[in-house]
């Protein structure tokens, strides 16, 4: 048992690998000392040496990574280079042995110690954490001559705790330590343990175990890491021995180190073969240097341990006859081997498990092959470093469940087993028990649940367990999609803390159903792991124990938030219909309605849920009558109907309706949609009724407009005739007495020709006002051209008298208008620019014309006396004149025709200022004509080419 010892023993206080270093250091110091070092500046000597050695190889190392020298980082034996970071340290801490050894610059101590505990520090840090802080790849390359690693920059974990432990002696031996007197005594300790820690990796390199200098798998300490953390650990004992030469504390320390030391050497260079008990290969070799190093730690407290020992016997002596009984009763096999790792006690239920009996000479790998242990549900041998009484020989609590002993007769027996290390007084391991349960009962249970949680990782659903702590003792695989967690994360977790999840109602309650029902449902809001919360529809039941209690909950939650999305998206389309919206089941009462429907019938939700279909109408067989024929028909439309009211009140609907199925494509119901015409219908009526006032108002009109054009034709015939003769007998007296009379009666007869003149003018307005509509004709495609062509010969006169300039662009439109009435506008627009200009000036004229989407835009504009704004829309009203009829003449009806010609084609008319000074009038048409311009070549017919420019 004791033989299979591996560095794990390290792990306890009173191991045998922490006795070899302290013996192996005490060792190391007798022999400095029978060499011939003289006292203080001998142990300084050896410790500046140790320190210089450090700097070379350090230095040696680092400068090989910048070259990438593979040679060198592989020397000696073409192992695992030294890592730069390692190479940096050894180099800092060798500058600090030689400052603590010289007693010069105590300042450099406390920065390299610092300097190894903060790298050794990080680098732990990093293997606990998994993470890589950094640190790992300085000054190094991936790649050095075929050496690939993930990790090829990281020292290795043991090298990391060596620096560790290096910088606490450097910090306990440099300036500013609090606690001086224990300064000897923490150098040397580090040192024994670092000395340690290199013996053993020195060891595994020269007989080939790999786990003496790789404590991880990832990395391992280099060989030269090795042979110099020795040189640290020589270091700073004989640092401490300077400090207190008398200390006794260094006698164990040093006869483990050189006892290791000698172990070493011996098997390296003699490769001699030692007693293996049965043990072959390296692992006898391996139990050899555990026992070495356990016997020199013995040595150290021989006598202490053998006063101990020798009272220990005693008292067992006096109890050991009382405890077997008791042992023997228990119904838990106890099996307890001795120090030496041979069966010592077997109780009889352990006997009847293993079915064999006490084999005191059997012991270490052959334990498994001689009881039979093998792996569960193999034929393997169980592993011998893996056995529970093994593991207890080295110090660990070890529990297994996975072991299988072959009865006699070929009875396989599964079976527990807990492996504890008994320990004595003094802290060295004087037993290993082991207890043996037969799990056959449970293994059956375990494989039948093992059986149904394979059918329950089946199902999509999420399915857990909990126990009456709500923590999680199952967790399928439709759990795990479901949250996204696994289920290593989820177990032993509390449930509701780990998904939050929110209940609808308190959790006590929750529990007061199931301790009732035995189960409960409902949805629970829960978060998974990305952090979005899900919708599930939840069941729980429990599990009762014999006498009643819930020993464990099963939830099953489905996800349902998807469906539950989709419902309130549905359900806010319903919501936001304006119209009455109404699910009716097969018995032909409402099912579902929305809040429209509440507002139509103003009747709460839960008074309309279960009523009959027809109970809100005011004629019910009709309302189902309705329901019947969409039943029938599958469909129902614009089907009129009248809601009547609590209050009475009644509210026209038109109800449309529909059958809607089941997934089996069954009918299930009917989904009717109703809207409130009652405004409509109201609405409609009035509108029927003004459509008939209409009517007659349009009849009105027509006899008013029949009777303002036969008035228009009054006056043109009737008004004018005495008109003419009034101008006829003026004109005659005007010829005959002209002269004759004074110059009173001229006068008078002038202004009876004016007045007749001018009321003429008036009357022609008049009636051609009037026949803007009584005589408009239809609206057909006209050449602007042409029109303007008209306008200019008709003003051809005016134009002459005046001297007048009338530009017209040479690209006009055809646009379909009324040609008579467009002519009059361009007629009043250009003859208002000839006439209303400044005294001494010529009048100067521009027509344009361009595409304004739907219409066409013409301006007029002029160099004249133009007009204020504050006149500018009452210019636009029946004899609205700005001026004296002596300065201007005019009736003051000519923009009044012009503004309703304008608007009979659907277009506006604005005046502005003319930036050259005057006028501009604009007016718009609108013209569904192709985009057909007039032929420009037309003004070659202009007989006065100084008085109609184009452009």
């Amino acid at each position: 048992m004791m033989a299979g010892l591996t560095t794990t023993d390290a792990a306890h206080p009173g191991s045998a690998l922490n006795g070899l270093g302290q013996r192996a250091a005490a060792r190391a110091a007798r022999s400095r000392r029978r060499g011939g070092l003289n006292g203080q500046r001998a142990a300084a000597a050896v410790a500046f040496l140790a320190g210089v050695l450090c700097c070379v190889g350090g230095v040696t190392v680092m400068a090989a990574w910048f070259v990438h020298s593979g040679a060198v980082l592989h020397w000696p034996i073409g192992g695992n280079p030294m890592a730069f970071n390692t190479a940096l340290c050894l180099v800092v801490t060798g500058a600090a042995l030689v400052a603590v050894s010289r007693r010069t610059w105590g300042w450099l101590a406390v920065v390299g110690a610092g300097l190894d505990v903060i790298m050794g520090t990080v680098v732990l840090a990093q293997y606990a954490s998994g993470r890589s802080l950094g640190v790992d790849d300085l000054f190094v390359d991936a790649r050095i001559e075929g050496v690939v690693s993930s990790t090829l920059g990281r020292m290795a974990f043991n090298t990391a705790v060596c620096f560790v432990l290096a910088g606490v002696g450097l910090a306990a031996l440099g300036r500013g330590w609090p606690w001086p007197r224990q300064a000897p005594s923490v150098a040397a300790a580090t040192g024994s343990l670092i000395a340690a820690v290199a013996v053993l990796s020195l060891f595994g390199y020269t007989v080939g175990v790999s786990a003496a200098y790789s404590w991880l798998s990832e990395t391992a300490m280099a060989l030269p890491t090795g042979a110099l953390m020795l040189v640290v650990a020589l270091g700073l004992v004989t640092l401490a021995w300077r400090v207190e030469p008398r200390g006794q504390w260094l006698a164990m320390p040093a006869a483990a180190v050189s006892l290791g030391a000698v172990v070493l050497v011996w098997v390296a260079v003699t490769d001699r073969q030692v007693p293996t008990f049965g043990v072959q290969g390296h692992t006898a070799v391996v139990a050899v240097a555990a026992v070495a190093v356990l016997t020199a730690v013995l040595v150290a407290f021989a006598v202490w341990a053998a006063l101990r020992a020798e009272h220990g016997r005693r008292l067992v002596a006096a109890s050991e006859s009382r405890l077997f009984q008791f042992l023997d009763a228990l119904p838990v096999g106890v099996f307890i081997t001795s120090e030496a790792g041979h069966p010592y006690f077997a109780n009889t239920e352990a006997v009847r498990l293993l079915g064999r009996g006490l084999r005191t000479d059997v012991g270490g790998e052959s334990l498994p092959e001689v009881y039979h242990a093998y792996v569960g549900g193999t034929d393997r041998l169980y592993p011998v470093q893996d056995t529970p009484l093994v593991r207890a020989g080295r110090g660990e609590s070890a529990v297994v469940d996975d072991m299988d002993i072959h009865q006699p007769g070929g009875v396989v027996l599964p079976v527990e087993v807990r492996g504890k290390p008994i320990f004595a007084a003094d802290g060295t391991i004087e037993f290993a028990m082991a207890a043996f349960i037969d799990i056959s009962g449970r293994r059956a249970a375990d494989q039948a649940m093992a059986d149904q949680a394979s059918l329950l990782d089946l199902a999509h659903d999420a399915i857990i367990v909990c126990d009456t702590q709500r923590r999680i003792t199952y967790w399928n695989r439709g759990a795990a999609r479901t949250y996204g967690f696994t289920g290593a994360q989820a177990l032993g977790r509390v449930a509701s803390e780990m998904l939050e999840t929110q209940y609808p109602i308190a959790m006590a309650d929750i529990d007061a159903d199931i301790d009732a029902s035995g189960s409960w449902r409902g949805e629970l809001i829960q978060r998974r792991r990305d952090g979005h919360s899900i919708v599930v529809a939840s069941r729980w039941a429990a599990r009762r124990a014999a006498d009643g209690t819930r020993v464990a909950t099963m939830e099953i939650n489905r996800d349902i938030t998807d469906a539950k999305e989709s419902s309130a998206y549905a359900r806010g389309l319903i919501e936001a219909s304006p119209d009455s919206l109404v699910l009716i089941g097969l018995d032909g009462t409402i099912t579902d309605v929305n809040e429209a429907a509440e507002r139509a019938t103003a009747t709460p939700r839960e008074q309309l849920v279960g009523a009959g279909f027809g109970s809100v109408f005011t004629e019910p067989e009709r309302a189902v009558e309705g329901y019947q024929r969409t039943l029938t028909d599958g469909v129902l439309t614009d089907f009129p109907l009248v809601v009547r009211r609590p209050d009475g009140a009644l509210i026209d609907e038109m109800v449309n309706a529909s059958v809607y199925r089941s997934a089996a494509d069954d009918v299930v119901g009917v989904f009717v949609t109703a809207r409130d015409v009652t405004e409509h219908n109201r609405a409609q009526r009035e509108l029927t009724r003004r459509a008939a006032d209409l009517e007659q108002s349009n009849t009105a009109l027509a006899r008013s407009n029949a009777e303002l054009e036969q008035f228009a034709h009054i006056a043109s015939h009737d008004l004018s005739e005495p008109l003419r003769s009034i101008s006829g007998f003026a004109d005659l007296l005007r010829l005959r007495y002209h002269g004759s009379l004074d110059t009173d009666a001229d006068a008078y007869l002038d202004f009876i020709t004016a007045g007749t003149t001018r009321m003429q003018h008036l009357i022609d307005d008049l009636l051609a006002y009037s026949r803007l509509t009584t005589r408009a004709r239809p609206l057909t495609p006209v050449d602007l051209r042409q029109v303007l062509d008209t306008v200019l010969a008709d003003l051809d006169a005016r134009i002459g008298d005046t001297g007048a300039r009338v530009r017209i662009d040479t690209t006009l439109p055809v646009v379909t208008v009324d040609a008579t009435q467009l002519t009059q506008v361009f007629a009043n627009l250009i003859r208002n620019a000839i006439t209303f200009h400044a005294p001494g000036t010529t009048p100067d004229v521009h027509v344009s014309a361009d595409r304004d989407g739907p219409f066409w835009r013409f301006t007029v504009a002029d160099n004249g006396i133009g007009i204020p704004p504050e006149h500018r829309e009452r210019v636009f009203g029946m004899f609205k004149r700005l001026h004296s009829r002596d300065t201007y003449p005019g009736t003051g009806v000519g923009l009044a025709i012009v503004q309703k010609v304008v608007h009979r084609h659907e277009g506006t008319i604005t005046i502005a200022d003319n930036p050259g000074g005057g006028t501009r009038i604009t007016f718009t048409i609108r013209d569904t004509t192709p985009d057909i311009t007039s032929d420009p070549r037309a003004a070659a017919d202009c007989d006065d080419p100084d008085r109609w420019v184009l452009r």
